[in-house]
């Protein structure tokens, strides 16, 4: 009853707009350089189903007007009804999604393909940054749908500029979009003065057997001051540590400083790093008890031997077993510093798998990465090493 009251009341209300439709729907949602924060409780109704499914919703937006894929960053943390989280996170270029245990990275440098709008079966689907649920949660894209939408002649939209709901002075939107002839999505937008989202009803292919209705309503929250890599690791750094598949966030890092740290030693002294090194410095992570440790250690230990320059050589364990660590340094001097409990630091350099060697210059400067072990490790090391130098 309460989805065929929706049908009725926006297949009255809606009308087709003038000649100025687009610029409408450009003013109707806040600008992209406007930051955006809330919080939102989100229903989901699958008929064929009969269930619904509730989240409590984080939605966070900041200007980035020089990304030419979408101009603003941002960040979408879910919590369900039985407490299990998922989130989704864009900025420059990066998408990343965790939800069912699976954490899902997309690189625009490193495959864009999945970042393209593109038409399927005469619909339309929007790039992986663009999609699911994100896509009425985000008002750039919610905006830029609704750009879409009115430039289409077959769409119907209604534009009421000053109504009340609830008693507060909004304006309200509603959208009856068509595909091959028949209705393919019924919406009902609703924002406050400010033009920020209020609430939103989405009806997804009415009267089909995947009907699915949205229900989403929305309260003002204090934003966050940085979306990217970092901030996604600093609050989710067990996700990244146990999903995380791919070394692109190393890989991606060459060129950039590398971060600040500090860790503790074999030798019982903090080791505090501020941006500088004397010289070009070798970062071997690795995992103690892993098998191919004293192969690596072996390979780097003489690449360090052999160069015509001073190196300094980094050893850094991620996990916290220092009987372990010593254990497998053993072979070494003990002038060579050997640090661990590096899980977090190491997330920060985007290391996933060891062993993983990172070049730095004297600047603190990333200058290449080396993922994995093989037996050409040292002369493969050497030659970078010295391709770092003028």
């Amino acid at each position: 009853m309460k989805r065929s009251v929706i049908y009725v009341i926006m297949v009255l209300w809606v009308v087709v707009l003038g000649a100025k439709k687009q610029e409408t729907m450009q003013n109707f949602l806040c600008s992209d350089r406007v930051n955006y924060a809330a919080s939102a409780e989100v229903l989901v109704t699958l008929p064929i189903t009969h269930q619904d499914v509730r989240y409590r919703v984080n939605v966070f937006s900041i200007s980035n007007p020089s990304d030419s894929l979408l101009p603003v960053k941002y960040m979408v943390e879910r919590v369900d009804t039985l407490g299990v989280r998922s989130f989704e996170a864009y900025f420059d270029g990066n998408f990343y999604s965790f939800s069912g245990n699976k954490l899902r990275e997309y690189h625009w440098a490193q495959d864009s393909l999945p970042f393209v709008d593109r038409m399927v079966k005469g619909r339309n689907v929007l790039g992986v940054h663009k999609s699911g649920m994100v896509s009425v949660l985000i008002p750039a894209i919610m905006r830029r749908e609704l750009e879409r939408i009115a430039a289409d002649k077959r769409n119907k939209l209604f534009l009421d500029a000053d109504t009340v709901v609830g008693g507060e002075n909004v304006s309200m939107l509603k959208v009856e979009e068509y595909l091959r002839g028949a209705p393919s999505r019924y919406m009902e937008l609703v924002v406050d003065r400010d033009r920020k989202p209020s609430s939103y009803i989405v009806v997804s292919s009415p009267g089909a057997v995947g009907e699915q209705l949205l229900e989403v309503g929305f309260k003002d929250i204090e934003g966050v001051s940085e979306i990217d890599e970092n901030v996604l690791i600093a609050r989710y750094p067990q996700i990244f540590a146990k999903y995380r598949t791919n070394n692109y966030g190393a890989e991606a890092l060459v060129g950039k400083s590398l971060p600040l740290f500090t860790l503790p030693s074999l030798s019982g002294e903090r080791y505090i790093w501020k941006g500088r090194f004397n010289v070009p410095t070798m970062m071997v992570f690795l995992q103690s008890g892993d098998g191919v440790n004293a192969e690596t250690i072996n390979a780097v230990k003489r690449a360090s031997i052999e160069l015509p320059l001073v190196t300094e050589t980094l050893w850094i364990f991620m996990d916290k077993n220092m009987r372990g660590v010593a254990d497998d340094m053993s072979g070494l001097a003990e002038d060579y510093t050997t640090l661990f409990n590096a899980e977090r630091f190491a997330m920060q350099c985007g290391v996933v798998s060891t062993p993983m060697v990172i070049l730095v210059d004297e600047g603190g400067v990333i200058r290449s990465v080396m993922a994995g072990y093989s037996p050409n490790l040292k002369a493969e090391l050497m030659q970078r090493v010295l391709n770092m130098t003028p």
